[in-house]
This record gives structure tokens, sequence and C-alpha cells, in this order.
């Protein structure tokens, strides 16, 4: 528990004072599995902010979701397999530009309405039933939370982009039912213990046999300003839906 506490505490020290403050010569592998992604975890929350580029892919295709997440602000897009998406959390305001489907099934909107506005940002405010799901798919937790293993958690060091890290690893939780496959994370293995990469494979049982799918995302930028702007031409929910 010491050792959990110690190397939770470092990491957020750390975050705050900058690197060159942390002399320790303590690293990640020094810990269990349990307390060294805790620490992560730890690192993820007081991070303030982060860039990533998610890819995903099986056999109907390839899709790249890059993002910019802040405290209070996000932006995100959707570029790939089925029509873009783009998503934005600026000054309170949620907007999102996207197709027919996700404009009615997660924005709330009629067909009629929906089909009209295709593909045009469509901004939510706080009072908006919709608000909430779309602010909190903008957040950090949201990407980088399925990228953490959560049983049967091993940990070894190995090398990402010519760079040492640590990975944090196990088999996919298991509320992905018929599904098979590991997740993992890899990390600095000095402190604050930030994310580099992570990835996802699975195989899932078909009708026809098995399908399998890659996901990898990479991370950087961590605790840098993000500032994006209110997307011009917006229409209110509210206007629309009326």
């Amino acid at each position: 528990m010491r050792n959990r506490i110690t190397t939770a505490l470092l990491a957020v020290v750390c975050l705050a004072l900058g690197m060159s403050a942390c002399s320790s010569s303590h690293q990640l592998v020094d810990d269990s599995p349990a307390a060294a992604l805790q620490a992560v975890q730890g690192a993820i929350d007081t991070s303030g902010s982060m860039h990533f580029v998610d890819t995903s892919s099986d056999p109907t295709g390839t899709t790249v979701l890059t993002g910019d997440i802040g405290p209070t602000s996000a932006t995100e897009t959707v570029r790939g397999t089925g029509d873009p998406l783009e998503a934005r959390l600026v000054q309170g305001l949620a907007y999102v530009k996207a197709d027919e489907a996700v404009l009615v099934g997660t924005i709330g909107l009629s067909p009629d309405v929906a089909s009209a506005h295709v593909q045009q940002w469509v901004s939510l405010d706080q009072g908006d039933a919709a608000y909430q799901q779309v602010a909190g798919s903008l957040g950090i937790q949201s990407e980088t939370s399925s990228y953490l293993p959560t049983r049967k958690v091993t940990m070894r060091t190995t090398v990402v982009h010519m760079r040492q890290v640590v990975e944090l690893s196990g088999p996919l939780p298991a509320s992905a039912l018929h599904s098979t496959g590991t997740v993992a994370i890899y990390v600095s293995p000095d402190a604050p213990y930030l994310p580099v990469m992570g990835t996802i494979t699975s195989t899932t049982a078909t009708k026809t046999g098995t399908q399998t799918h890659h996901e990898t995302v990479v991370f950087s930028h961590w605790g840098e300003t993000v500032a994006p702007a209110a997307p011009p031409g917006a229409v209110s929910f509210d206007s629309i839906n009326a």
C-alpha cells in the first residue's frame, strides 16, 4: 500500500513541478502491476490535456479519430469508414457536425429536421438533453479508459517508437461478450508515467467465422493548452427542434 501511495503522489508532484523536479530514481517497474496502473491513472487524471490519434481497423475498413482534449475545451474528428463526424466543446457549448444517423440517434433531432442539417454544425447548451452525452465523449477518460487493462494485469519493459516504455497489459474486460483479445497501454517508465501508446486486439465470433479488430492510439502533448474556436455558422439545437 505504501508503494502504491508513494508512486501515485510522485506522479502528481512531477506533473505540477515538471520533470526536472523529479530527481528520484524510482521507476514504474519497481512497483506491482496494480500500483503501476494506479500511478498511470493518477497521472492521466492530473494531466489536464492531451492530443491523440486513434486508428481502428477491421474487415470493413479503417477509421481514424483525432482529438485534442482539455479540461473544459476539446475537438475531435472522425474520418474513414462511414461519413465524417466532428465535435467540439467550446466555452460551455457542445458542437456536432455529423450524418443523419448521429443527428437523430445521439442529438435527438427528428429524421426530417436531421436530413436538413446533415454535415452542418449544431450547437447544444447544457440544458439540452444530449449535451452531457456529447460533452462526456470529449473527455480524457473517454479516450484513455478503454486502453487501461482491468484484470490479470502484467507488466514488462519494451520499446515503442525507439523509446523505452513500460507495457501494462491484460485480457479484454469481461464485459466484452463473445470476444477474446488483449488490451495494453505503454507509458513512460519515469514519473509522471504518462501514456505514449495503447493497443486493443480482439477476435469476435460471427455467424460465418471470426472477425478481428485492431485499434492503436498514440498519445502526445500532455498538459498543453487546448483552445479550439467555435465553428462558424452553427445553428442551435433549440432553434431547429422547436
